[in-house]
């Protein structure tokens, strides 16, 4: 039984602990977060991404990353992002494809011009991220797309114009309809644990958000904040870790995926909306307010991309 369901069912049907949770749709989401909470052992935050131009890393070669000399990777302060950067752009690019053991360590050492331990580390990240899966005595060999873990999203949306049939504008897709699916399952179980002003450091950094969001790093980062601050309020300590999880990877994707749909002109309103219903304990309206502004805001983004 999904997780959502069996807690549900413990403490009584449409039930999550002591909140009562009447839409099936945020059911679901819900089941998708705990799921998510189940797996997390198994997930870790992305590494610091490396400021290199693609031209300072070799170019990429079937079964091969053999490159000449000149192009090898050089500055020793970034070569570990570098040459991870490499293998991850080579495996979502499909240049390593699934059950494909990669080259040789020394093989790697001497065609990226990188130390062992860089090419090591490397290996490494790729395998927390789920990509390979590294054999003691046989290599590492590329896992199915399906068993790689969240953190590969960004690089998906940057590298790949299709992914085993997908594409790149249904990864975007999905991508955000799971995004609203987490964040209206959160506000709903947090709306029976606010009070009047509990919200007012998220309204400021909403405040905040509008003022910056001419700068789309700075408002991404913030906009995400916000919903931190609210389950901060409401004390929802695994809700907040599984978005600390999950928000390297979005902000991200909104590099990925393009600068050119602006910020709604109702974002201050929608979210000053959302919190007085919170506020209120009403967490069906917020969720429904709250799911109008995203689902308006989502197609601006899509239909942006698809013009770039």
């Amino acid at each position: 039984m999904p997780l959502a369901r069996r807690v549900g069912a413990e403490a009584g049907e449409g039930s999550v602990g002591p909140y009562q949770v009447r839409s099936p749709g945020v059911l679901r989401a819900i089941d998708i977060v705990l799921r998510a909470w189940d797996w997390s052992d198994h997930l870790v935050r992305p590494m610091p991404r490396s400021s290199l131009s693609p031209a300072a890393v070799p170019k990429a070669r079937p079964r091969s990353v053999a490159a000449p000399a000149a192009a090898a990777v050089t500055a020793a302060a970034t070569v570990p992002d570098a040459v991870f950067d490499r293998l991850l752009s080579d495996i979502v690019r499909g240049v390593h494809g699934r059950g494909v053991r990669l080259p040789a360590e020394r093989d790697l050492v001497r065609d990226l011009g990188a130390s062992r331990v860089s090419v090591r580390d490397a290996l490494r990240r790729l395998e927390h991220w789920g990509l390979i899966s590294i054999r003691h005595g046989s290599g590492a060999v590329v896992r199915p797309r399906g068993q790689w873990t969240f953190d590969v999203l960004p690089a998906s949306l940057r590298e790949a114009e299709a992914v085993d049939g997908v594409t790149a504008a249904s990864l975007i897709e999905d991508a955000l309809a799971l995004r609203r699916m987490i964040v209206l399952g959160m506000l709903e179980l947090a709306a029976g644990r606010l009070q009047h002003g509990a919200l007012a450091q998220a309204r400021a950094t909403v405040a905040q958000a509008w003022r910056s969001r001419t700068d789309l790093d700075l408002f991404a980062a913030l906009d995400f904040q916000v919903t931190q601050q609210v389950l901060e309020a409401a004390g929802m300590l695994p809700a907040m870790w599984l978005l600390n999880k999950i928000t390297p990877a979005y902000i991200e994707s909104v590099r990925a995926i393009g600068r050119r749909a602006a910020v709604p002109s109702d974002y201050v309103a929608a979210h000053e909306r959302v919190f007085d219903a919170l506020e209120e304990g009403d967490g069906r309206r917020a969720t429904r307010l709250m799911q109008k502004y995203m689902e308006a805001a989502d197609r601006r983004r899509l239909s942006a991309w698809r013009k770039r």
